[in-house]
């Protein structure tokens, strides 16, 4: 194994303390129950899946299971043998649940609405699991967000006037949550057990043949020479490494431990490096053709194909890393810094021929679901494509040390993410027997006295705080319940809402006080966190705008004419270039301070759509750019 391949495992596992040491006997229950869930997963991906309740609950079941095992009650027990007993048992309690449900399958789905006291047991019993497991794997915040639900659901008549409903009886809501598939069994994790965990078995895979070495060469190979070269080929390597990563502190660990040294090494500051790799990083799950989980949740909610969620993304992610890159080059230009000399960098060539194809199974995916495969299909098919030109060059070949590396890769990924989807399920349940999103519409519609702009604002700040404390997942499926109606009832695109919800959800990552991702990376750069956290908001503002831009002009999600589309994506272009200058405070030359309140003009009229704005924003920019050149004429 290459030492760069050793230091991404290295810097990656930095995500994972919270895991017990996988040793003796542990090892052989883990590499079991992981070898079972690949092989259910891979079998159903290319058979069928199982009756849907079964199918989730089986997939459901192996993860607890491990969560209970290798994910201890405390982070200081961890060592602890009499906890990893009552772990274990709890492991059994979760497997004992799911052979009650599969003796009599028929039986006990056909009581759904009139269950019988040990299915009310049962049910009750497999709630308080997931709830522990949520704890365990997510942290207080969501878990304290799916009790309140519950509590809610349960004692509607004491909440406040707006907000009140009848209440249900805990018998009802057990009932509900378990036997039915709008509970823990619902929509989320019914996209996990399917879509999702199929791509991050390929991720890990991908990734244990050496591709984020690759990705990573690649990016230094194309933009390592240029002006600020290091911190552009960061913006590169987290991009393309958003193909096969769906979390923002995996990208940073992963990519940061070779671009942010280099960084700092050709003059940036600690600070500086690592919010560039964080908000670079935040924006892999933006990325097509393998975004977020969230985005199969989106395919599923909107009831459309994915590959429709992965070409109305491919836009806005463009402009999100351009955003992120033209930020890095102005600065750079701004403190002189030039790229690396091009005999320190990978050569282009030599790093196409020994992981070039590495790409084809990510064109297969492409393939597949353009011919509207299922996602399922799609996943199963690029792995076999993987593993068979893995051995085209030694270096990438797949061995058994590499399949056990994706094996335990990929399970501690889907633990956290089966867990968040089966607690959002719970919430899902507790709004579609409350009525809650109703309600919540009335309330934000009387806040907003039915102006859209302060609406779409509402939403931002709402998903942005639900972000800090909760995964991507939970805080989309959140804002897209509330918030989603709503801007359909203003004539907003359905897949327009939900990218809205999606996409600040996903920036939340570096959007302080708990900026995680902007966390990880002053970590690895020795940089004060909170700083760390500010520059990284400060570097992803022009991001900011997208999802308003998509929102008023749908042409950036590629809906309209074309002549619309292109000159739309065109203006928009202009307008984050303008932005990141205008804030950078450096154009072709430093700007002065009107020359930035010009630049911020011209951005904002110019990614607001419409002949008017565009010709205030293209003024604009023309008076900077007469003002810059005459200034460097003078100066000669």
């Amino acid at each position: 194994m290459s030492p760069k391949n050793s230091r991404i495992e290295e810097s990656a596992l930095q995500a994972d303390l919270r895991f017990r040491q996988i040793r003796g006997w542990l090892k052989i229950i883990f590499f079991t129950l992981a070898g079972i869930l690949w092989v259910f997963h891979l079998y159903t991906s290319y058979s069928g899946t199982l009756e849907a309740y079964i199918h989730r609950s089986t997939h459901l079941t192996l993860l607890l299971m491990l969560v209970f095992i290798f994910v201890p009650m405390w982070r200081k027990g961890a060592s602890s043998k009499k906890l990893l007993a009552l772990d274990i048992s709890l492991a059994l309690i979760a497997a004992f649940i799911y052979v009650y449900q599969w003796h009599d399958k028929d039986d006990f789905l056909m009581r759904a609405g009139s269950a019988t006291p040990a299915d009310l047991t049962m049910g009750a019993i497999l709630i308080l699991l997931v709830i522990e497991a949520t704890r365990r794997t997510q942290g207080f915040a969501m878990t304290l967000i799916v009790v309140l639900f519950l509590l809610y659901t349960r004692y509607g008549p004491y909440f406040p006037e707006v907000l009140a409903h009848a209440g249900f009886s805990w018998t009802f809501i057990v009932d509900f949550q378990f036997m039915t598939l709008h509970g823990v069994y619902g929509i989320p994790l019914g996209v996990m057990s399917t879509f999702i965990i199929i791509f991050i078995m390929f991720g890990a895979l991908l990734e244990s043949t050496g591709a984020g070495a690759f990705f990573i060469d690649l990016a230094y190979g194309l933009f390592g020479h240029r002006v600020g070269g290091p911190a552009k080929a960061a913006v590169g390597a987290s991009a393309l490494m958003g193909t096969i990563s769906g979390s923002a502190v995996a990208n940073v660990v992963t990519t940061g431990a070779f671009t942010i040294p280099l960084m700092k090494r050709t003059g940036y500051s600690p600070t500086f490096a690592a919010a560039t790799e964080a908000a670079a990083s935040s924006g892999g799950q933006l990325m097509p053709p393998i975004m977020g989980a969230s985005a199969f949740l989106m395919a599923e909610f909107l009831g459309i194909p994915y590959i429709r969620v992965c070409l109305a993304a491919v836009f806005p992610a463009v402009l999100y890393f351009l955003s992120v890159g033209c930020m890095v080059h102005f600065e750079a230009l701004r403190l002189g810094i030039r790229g690396t000399s091009k005999d320190q960098l990978p050569r282009l060539g030599e790093t196409m021929k020994w992981g070039g194809h590495l790409l084809i199974p990510i064109g297969v995916i492409l393939y597949l679901m353009a011919r509207f495969y299922t996602p399922m299909m799609a996943g199963f098919w690029a792995i076999v494509t993987l593993v068979f030109l893995s051995f085209v060059r030694q270096r990438t070949a797949m061995d058994w040390g590499k399949l056990l590396r994706a094996l335990e890769s990929s399970v501690k990924s889907a633990m956290g993410v089966t867990i968040v989807c089966a607690a959002a399920g719970i919430i899902i349940g507790c709004f579609v027997q409350t009525g809650l999103s109703t309600k919540f519409s009335t309330l934000i519609l009387e806040i907003s006295a039915g102006k859209l702009w302060l609406i779409l604002i509402l939403a931002m700040l709402f998903s942005l705080v639900l972000g800090m404390g909760i995964p991507t997942v939970g805080a989309y499926v959140l804002v897209a319940i509330f918030v989603a109606p709503i801007l359909s009832q203003f004539g907003v695109s359905p897949i327009a809402a939900h990218l809205f919800a999606f996409y600040f959800a996903i920036i939340s990552a570096v959007t302080p006080p708990v900026a995680i991702a902007a966390y990880a990376g002053a970590g690895l750069a020795g940089s004060d966190p909170f700083p760390t956290g500010l520059m990284a908001f400060r570097l992803t503002i022009a991001g900011f705008l997208i999802p308003y831009v998509f929102i008023y002009g749908p042409a950036l999600l590629l809906q309209g004419n074309v002549q619309g589309i292109v000159w739309g994506i065109s203006t928009t272009f202009i307008g984050i270039v303008a932005l990141a200058a205008g804030v950078e405070g450096f154009f072709f030359r430093k700007t002065r301070t009107w020359e930035r309140i010009l630049l911020v003009i011209c951005a904002v009229f110019l990614i607001k759509p419409g002949l008017f704005t565009d010709l205030i924003g293209f003024a604009s920019l023309a008076v900077v750019i007469l003002a810059q050149k005459s200034r460097r004429s003078l100066e000669k």
